[in-house]
């Protein structure tokens, strides 16, 4: 049978163990909060290209250098189509915004602006309007659905 002595002694030193191991278990755990904190916001984001999607996986921004320099935005809707988008290449700087298929829309609306023009192009089914500067030569033109010009300015010669 173990003395009381040889028992208190065996006692202190599992407490001793217990005591140390529950000290480096702490630390431990303390180091992996620390490690893991979340850090505020990145000051700079480089990359090639951007691209964020919706829930399902549809990229619905994208963002990357164009062809020939500069860059452009393209904004989508849900099912992926094309809606708005904003290029900058080459000194000259285009902003588009389309309502409807791509390829028939029912509305649109075309910005452009280059070193001698800049122009404003609407249109919404088949009426279409047109306002352009060259040079310092402004000019508007309007465009009925049936074809047919509504206004032009400066006046054309027929």
């Amino acid at each position: 049978m173990e003395s009381l002595e040889d028992r208190v002694r065996r006692l202190e030193r599992a407490n001793s163990r217990l005591r140390t191991v529950s000290v480096l278990g702490c630390l431990c755990f303390a180091a992996a909060l620390f490690g893991f904190k979340t850090q505020g916001p990145e000051s700079l984001i480089q990359a090639r290209k951007l691209q964020i999607v919706d829930n399902q996986g549809v990229p619905v921004v994208t963002m990357e250098p164009g062809r020939q320099g500069g860059a452009s935005i393209v904004l989508r809707d849900e099912s992926g189509d094309r809606r708005v988008w904003i290029t900058s290449e080459g000194g000259t700087s285009r902003l588009g915004m389309i309502c409807g298929d791509e390829d028939s829309p029912k509305a649109s609306v075309g910005l452009s602006a280059e070193a001698s023009q800049a122009t404003l192009s609407l249109s919404g089914g088949k009426a279409t309007g047109s306002m352009s500067v060259r040079g310092q030569k402004p000019s508007v033109e309007l465009v009925g659905d049936n074809g047919q010009t509504l206004f032009v300015a400066p006046w054309r010669k027929n």
